[in-house]
């Protein structure tokens, strides 16, 4: 996925964060810094419940979960002096894919000035074109973030722990993009993945000889912070009440001062949250 998926509807690194109300200059990294050319395009599946997302395996169908596209680029930031991750929605990357086409396909010429307005769901971003002033050795000797790694995608495993409000190992940080962290105003993913496996002749072989039976394993004891995660969880996407992220992370932070996510709740934190949820 690439420039040609920009505006397409989704059913480690330092990210760059944007001041409303304060105009910053970046410069988007290319092949010439040894970046790549194309933004890593992929749909983000994100819990708002917990503050987390994670991508979304390709070709992978769920109607219970709304994901978003994300097009995630190397940038130079003048502002912190330092090589970042830039991840946006569909709406800042076709005014980013608009900018390129005027300039022959390159930000090579030109650097960008990046003015957020609003927060959350109002939030909007004008994109100015200046000539650039980029000098690549500021970024001589420097390691740049690898976005096929930085944005791997999830196991369906962690995909499903994801949706019950239980932080897999590895999940992305809220990115900031057109829509405000953790938004999910696109809609179900329609990416099939077609085109992935290539066509070829059927071929028979050997069934594997059978292994020996194995002793079924020990049953493992679950955390019982993770039963009344998914409990509370629950009872937040069935209530009227806690219809909003902003209604939940408050009844979150009425439980424990300064934690805004279920998993950051201790067992009695969470016992207590479990009792006054309704």
């Amino acid at each position: 996925m690439a420039w040609n998926d920009v505006g397409m509807n989704a059913g480690g690194a330092d990210f760059m964060k944007f001041e409303a109300g304060r105009a910053s200059k970046i410069h988007i990294l290319g092949e010439a810094e040894g970046a790549p050319n194309e933004p890593k395009s992929f749909f983000q599946y994100y819990n708002q419940d917990v503050q987390r997302g994670c991508v979304v395996p390709r070709g992978h169908k769920d109607s219970t979960i709304k994901v978003r596209a994300q097009h995630a680029f190397l940038i130079w930031s003048y502002d912190d002096q330092a090589i970042k991750v830039w991840a946006v929605g569909n709406r800042v990357a076709t005014v980013l894919k608009g900018v390129m086409e005027a300039y022959e396909g390159s930000f090579s010429t030109v650097d960008l000035i990046v003015k957020k307005s609003g927060q959350g769901l109002d939030t909007t971003y004008t994109v100015t074109p200046k000539p650039t002033e980029f000098d690549a050795a500021a970024i001589e000797g420097m390691e740049l973030p690898d976005l096929e790694t930085l944005f791997a995608e999830a196991s369906l495993e962690d995909l499903e722990n994801l949706k019950n409000g239980i932080v897999p190992t590895r999940t992305e940080e809220p990115a900031t993009d057109d829509t405000g962290a953790g938004a999910t105003d696109d809609t179900t993913s329609t990416d099939d993945g077609s085109g992935d496996e290539g066509g070829g002749t059927a071929t028979q072989t050997k069934a594997p000889a059978k292994a020996p039976a194995k002793a079924p394993a020990k049953p493992v004891a679950q955390d019982p912070r993770i039963t009344l995660v998914k409990a509370i969880t629950a009872k937040f996407a069935a209530s009227a009440k806690y219809k909003t992220p902003l209604a939940r992370t408050n009844a979150i932070k009425a439980i424990a001062r300064g934690k805004t996510a279920l998993t950051q709740l201790s067992l009695p934190e969470l016992q207590k949250l479990n009792a006054q949820a309704k």
